[in-house]
């Protein structure tokens, strides 16, 4: 089985996103970004995490001995966040989960922007990992009400491809 650096290129992303995450305005720090799922007691209201990889490969030339193959592998930037309080304004209007939104989008465009902007993703001190494109691929934004104020949730997904020599 070929090799796919995942968790290389994580530790990559996870320490070149860290001082590029926004203050929060509630802490006047920034928003932590993790290797990993900090745990369901979150002392901030945003957070973000590295999260669930997946590999695909597919065979490149045949030749004699071992198989050449690309590889395109995927991992998740999750961004959470909670805001408790009153949802709703004078007009009734959902404020708060706007907040909540907005939060998370910003640091969805922060991670956009540098995947877009950074031709050396798997560049860290663990390691050089020979990448050929990343992406950021896709967006989803999930958001609702929760029983003291509102939660939103964004998972980006981030794509790069290894094409052996």
């Amino acid at each position: 089985m070929g090799y796919n650096h995942l968790t290389t290129v994580k530790l990559a992303v996870a320490a070149a996103l860290e001082p590029l995450m926004p203050t929060d305005p509630d802490t006047g720090q920034a928003i932590p970004l993790d290797y990993a799922w900090p745990g369901p007691d979150l002392k901030r209201s945003t957070h973000a995490w590295l999260a669930n990889g997946r590999t695909v490969s597919t065979p490149g030339s045949l030749s004699a001995g071992r198989k050449r193959r690309d590889q395109q592998v995927s991992f998740d930037v999750v961004i959470e966040c909670v805001l408790v309080g009153e949802t709703v304004d004078t007009e009734g209007r959902n404020i708060l989960q706007q907040v909540a939104d907005a939060r998370v989008e910003e640091v969805a465009g922060i991670v956009d922007q540098y995947v877009a902007d950074n031709p050396l993703l798997g560049q860290s001190q663990a390691g050089d990992v020979p990448i050929d494109y990343a992406t950021f691929d896709s967006f989803a934004l999930s958001s609702g009400p929760l029983a003291d104020g509102v939660g939103s949730t964004g998972v980006c997904q981030i794509t790069y491809r290894i094409r052996p020599k």
